[in-house]
């Protein structure tokens, strides 16, 4: 069992750095079947009402890698919370499903992104406040930089060994090696476990662990 660097959750905080309701204090992704659901969370508690104005919550997505948007996911309010998907521009690919958990809360859900191999991301929100911003605000999480999204799976091969013999495993545990690749954002984690049989039922139990890719040595029985 090989784990991802930057696989499933990911939680990226922002400083207090804006003034207003909807100044970001983090931005959480989490992969779920074949959507990817993004968590926006305020420093301020807000309400989804006419106050919103033109306030907007914002995903950007970079296929290419080229620093260049080609997807922007909105939250926005209109007649209540809604959700859209662009090209960037001008063209409406498809409205999204969002939520208000909690009152600094806002949940954005793409489909059919979880099966996308990996692209760039950030996040943003956009609001005005008339005693504290009124010329409007823009808040960007992480500040002037992209994150990698990578959803391609770890590589990982069993090295050929000398195989179970009584001269190199006097009992029951014998030494496996094997190789641990991720070309992507790395390897975080790595396990070997057995099967252990509980009736109709098996249990896996892991019986040796260890941390970054590469090759690596282990222990089995």
């Amino acid at each position: 069992m090989v784990t991802p660097a930057a696989g499933h959750n990911f939680v990226r905080s922002d400083g207090d750095d804006n003034k207003g309701g909807w100044d970001l204090r983090s931005v959480t992704v989490e992969h779920l079947r074949h959507d990817l659901v993004y968590t926006f969370k305020t420093y301020e508690s807000w309400k989804a009402d006419s106050r919103l104005g033109k306030a907007t919550f914002l995903i950007a997505i970079d296929h290419k890698g080229d620093g260049s948007p080609d997807r922007c996911a909105f939250i926005y309010h209109y007649g209540g919370l809604r959700g859209a998907l662009t090209n960037c521009g001008d063209r409406l690919i498809g409205t999204l499903k969002v939520s208000k958990p909690s009152g600094t809360t806002a949940k954005l859900v793409l489909s059919g992104y979880n099966d996308d191999n990996y692209h760039y991301w950030f996040a943003a929100s956009y609001w005005k406040d008339r005693e504290r911003c009124p010329r409007g605000c823009t808040d960007y999480a992480p500040n002037k930089a992209w994150l990698f999204h990578d959803l391609v799976d770890p590589k990982t091969q069993w090295t050929t060994g000398p195989g179970v013999t009584s001269a190199t495993t006097p009992g029951l545990t014998m030494p496996v090696s094997f190789t641990a690749i991720d070309e992507g954002v790395g390897v975080e984690s790595w396990k070997i476990v057995r099967g252990v049989r509980d009736g109709s039922s098996t249990k896996w139990v892991t019986i040796d662990s260890g941390s970054g890719g590469g090759s690596s040595l282990g222990t089995s029985r």
